[in-house]
């Protein structure tokens, strides 16, 4: 029926960017460039990009994310019996997505899969990608507290710690729609690819092809996936250019268990729910000692 998609829908700081590049290895799976479109997110009116300095970058008037021809040519050419493979990670998260992937696949072939990681592990983790690249100047608690003010100010959602953290009720919506076309897999799994390789190509119902190990491809500035040596250029131009970002020390202190056990107070309910949860893979969580 249609076309072949698969939806890799989060979380984000899962390592997703690691395992979309690992599955585009695969010479039946073709990744979007780029590797993120979210055409199937609900469209929002602005995003705040930097919190150091509140500044707007107003989303695009057309392009993959808003117009459907764009979406579907980031696949030109590619055969009909290939997988395109989306793995935009505001999909779990997001409201809208669940039922317009499940509108899609009443004419296409659709499945789904998401990585799920220790929610505090996924927070902290995002936290010190707005600090790494100077656009966070708050600290991790401040952050966690300012966040439902800067949610209804429409910061883009690299500043929803908490809100992305929280899985249950998103998963239980795809779950809902989807069934066994959704795969859930723990973070941890990505230390074993070949196994983690089997489940995957079961699911889509591909032959395994040995794609080796997974690789750390996630190095970010302003949303966008570059090289370590591009990374290194943004920043110091950055940094040339007052107003435009934090230019005080960018890594955070470690997370202390004060920290640790603060954040599990905010997110109690739906780790507890997903700790209940024989569907969700949870048992890397480390999180689950200061219940």
């Amino acid at each position: 029926m249609g076309l072949k998609f698969a939806f890799l829908i989060g979380v984000p700081k899962g390592g997703t960017t690691s395992v979309a590049k690992w599955l585009d290895q695969h010479s039946q799976i073709i990744t979007s460039t780029p590797k993120e479109p979210g055409h199937f997110r609900e469209v929002r009116p602005f995003t705040i990009v930097n919190a150091h300095t509140g500044m707007r970058r107003e989303r695009p008037k057309d392009g993959p994310m808003l117009d459907f021809g764009a979406y579907m040519r980031l696949w030109d050419g590619v055969p009909d019996h290939h997988w395109r493979l989306d793995a935009s990670t505001d999909y779990l998260s997001d409201p809208a997505s669940p039922n317009k992937i499940s509108e899609f696949a009443q004419t296409n072939t659709v499945k789904v899969f998401c990585v799920v990681r220790d929610p505090v592990e996924r927070a902290w983790s995002e936290y010190r990608h707005t600090r790494r690249d100077g656009f966070e100047p708050l600290d991790f608690r401040a952050s966690l507290d300012a966040e439902p003010e800067r949610i209804e100010a429409g910061y883009t959602p690299l500043f929803h710690h908490i809100r992305r953290s929280t899985y249950h009720a998103d998963l239980k919506s795809w779950r809902a729609r989807f069934g066994s076309d959704l795969l859930i897999v723990d973070y941890a799994d990505l230390g074993d690819p070949a196994r983690l390789e089997e489940r995957i190509c079961a699911h889509l119902g591909l032959t395994v092809e040995g794609l080796g190990a997974i690789g750390r491809e996630n190095a970010a500035t302003r949303g966008q996936q570059v090289a370590p040596l591009s990374r290194l250029k943004a920043a110091a131009k950055g940094l040339l250019r007052p107003g435009t970002r934090d230019a005080r020390p960018r890594h955070a202190a470690p997370l202390s268990d004060d920290d640790r056990r603060y954040i599990v107070d905010l997110l109690r309910e739906d780790i507890e729910a997903c700790l209940a949860d024989p569907d969700v893979p949870t048992g890397s969580w480390d999180c689950a000692r200061f219940l």
